[in-house]
């Protein structure tokens, strides 16, 4: 179990100080199932699943709480417990200290969020994205993905299954890692609530949050779980999920 904040020291920084150019992709909505789909595309692409040791356990990351894009990704891409937007993760991944110590002063760590990616009208990936994840200056980059959560959030009433062909851009971000002989982390941008046999319950109480949580003075039902401490990033370190 590796906190979310340390992940970039835990598992990316290594590869930095072997000297091998890595790229850090962040699948926005990614889950376990959808993982294990990818990774037999993966495999059949040519692509090899690799560990420090021998027959590992699966490396898990704890998310910050609640378990949402502006806490848990930001605190992944920060290296640090706390709450932002991409502008934010983008500088913090930039300046991360460990990072910067195993890279050269003039190309520090480098985040690409889906505008910095997308070639405008034709949705493939930008000429200027993908002569960087082929190049060999940046030794480290970053690149959020967002195709499962848009598909998530769609009103398409199908199931893509998760695969190099249904994700373009991923096949495309990946083509050109291999170019620049990258080694390839993939993860989550946070936890997700297992959704089988689930229902939808409404709440009586107003609120922002959506689905995902309810801040300070909600009373949990049974369905729910309170939790707090210095791992739940709302201002009061408590909420409902």
């Amino acid at each position: 179990m590796v906190p979310v904040e340390r992940a970039l020291e835990t598992v990316v920084a290594p590869l930095l100080a072997e000297k091998k150019p890595a790229l850090l992709l962040v699948l926005d909505g990614m889950n376990e199932a959808v993982y294990r789909e990818l990774q037999e595309d993966l495999v059949a692409y040519g692509w090899i699943e690799v560990s420090e040791v021998n027959d590992p356990p699966p490396r898990c990351l704890v998310s910050a709480l609640p378990s949402a894009t502006e806490f848990s990704r930001c605190s992944l891409l920060s290296g640090a417990l706390t709450r932002g937007n991409a502008a934010q993760e983008k500088q913090a991944f930039a300046g991360h200290n460990k990072l910067r110590q195993l890279l050269s002063t003039r190309f520090p760590p480098l985040l690409m969020h889906k505008q910095d990616i997308q070639q405008p009208g034709s949705g493939g990936l930008a000429p200027e994205a993908r002569a960087r994840l082929a190049g060999t200056e940046h030794k480290l980059v970053g690149v959020v993905i967002n195709a499962i959560d848009d598909q998530l959030s769609s009103s398409s009433q199908v199931v893509v299954h998760g695969s190099l062909q249904s994700i373009p851009m991923l096949r495309q971000v990946l083509e050109a890692a291999r170019e620049g002989g990258r080694a390839v982390v993939i993860t989550s941008d946070h936890g997700h609530v297992l959704d089988h046999d689930s229902q939808f319950a409404p709440t009586q109480v107003e609120s922002h949050n959506g689905e995902r949580y309810r801040e300070e003075g909600a009373v949990p039902s049974e369905q729910e779980v309170e939790v707090s401490g210095p791992r739940v990033l709302t201002a009061s370190q408590r909420a409902v999920v």
